[in-house]
């Protein structure tokens, strides 16, 4: 049963929470799968052999013999299929009397699990782009980057090249660890190529997106717990060191069900469950939900459990979009 919290506290929550979640930010998986709003809950995208647009010149030669070529039909399709996520955090009713404002307690518990959320879709698009099974075009470095003696621009050519050669594109991403960009970033040769108005900047603040080899260069820093409930925590990091990514990922504006890019997050709108309140706004393609329920007495206190929920799958779009390189560092 839900509580009879005013309706605009959780239209603000809702609202307040979908601008937070579509932020970008640092997230990997938000810069290589990009958000792409959908309507159904499953449905087809195209899986493209080369660049459709650049490479379908005959469409651009004149032709006095009608109908025109159609530009980008794609050879092959696969298809996505929507998945439901859902995380609580409890709520003290005391506490929330206690606040000077009404929605700081909900804010901040919200804030909670956003960022579960977030590390959730993190870790499976990490998971996906670091399999050799999934990324086909792959090999190990042939010199530790961090060896004063490692070519790293020939080598960021090969992962260039293989890309190139299967699709038409050139990656413009590459992601690493937190960890291997501690040993890589004094090294002469990159910081000789980091933008010099913005070193400082780009050094001192991993979350700051910036330029290598004309690519932006995406760090992941987060780590998560790999022990079951009720065990020991132990924490690992979400990107396994010695291995980074050089990936192409559509500009945000051209992203959709029939683009050449790495990746893509399908997202959808929720249907009313429940006491679930609809994006009072009217649009689709809503991130998350928030709602409020009454749980049962909690040591003398009520206790109210705000829910947060998405609906959406990151699919691998194009895995030769991407190229992993392994034994980057020793």
């Amino acid at each position: 049963m839900a509580t009879k919290v005013a309706g605009h506290y959780l239209q603000v929550l809702s609202h307040f929470s979908q601008e937070k979640y579509r932020d970008r930010g640092d997230y990997v998986w938000k810069n290589l799968f990009p958000l792409v709003s959908v309507e159904k809950l499953s449905d087809e995208f195209a899986v493209w052999d080369l660049n459709p647009v650049e490479l379908d010149i005959a469409a651009a030669v004149p032709d006095s013999v009608p109908p025109p070529l159609i530009v980008g039909d794609s050879p092959t399709t696969d298809s996505y299929l929507l998945k439901r996520y859902r995380l609580a955090s409890r709520m003290e009713k005391t506490q929330l009397s206690n606040e000077d404002a009404i929605i700081r307690t909900r804010k901040r518990h919200a804030n909670k699990i956003l960022k579960l959320l977030n590390l959730g879709a993190e870790k499976r698009v990490i998971d996906t782009v670091l399999s050799t099974d999934n990324m086909d075009l792959n090999g190990a470095a042939s010199t530790a980057w961090n060896n004063d003696a490692a070519d790293i621009e020939k080598m960021c050519d090969v992962a260039d090249e293989a890309v190139y050669d299967e699709t038409g594109v050139i990656t413009n991403k590459i992601v690493m660890n937190w960890s291997d960009w501690l040993k890589l970033k004094y090294n002469p040769r990159i910081r000789k190529l980091l933008d010099e108005q913005n070193k400082v900047q780009q050094i001192e603040n991993p979350q700051v997106l910036r330029k290598l080899f004309g690519k932006d260069l995406i760090i992941s820093t987060r780590k998560y717990n790999s022990a079951n409930r009720g065990q020991t925590a132990s924490y690992a990091d979400l990107w396994t060191s010695g291995k980074i990514l050089f990936a192409y990922v559509a500009p945000e504006d051209e992203i959709g069900v029939d683009t050449m890019t790495l990746g893509a997050t399908f997202q959808g709108m929720l249907d009313e469950v429940g006491e679930l309140l609809q994006d009072p706004s009217g649009e689709g393609g809503v991130s998350v939900y928030m709602n409020e329920y009454d749980m049962q007495p909690v040591d003398q206190t009520r206790t109210v459990k705000l829910v947060g929920e998405i609906l959406q799958q990151e699919k691998l779009l194009d895995a030769n979009c991407g190229y992993l390189m392994t034994s980057c560092i020793e």
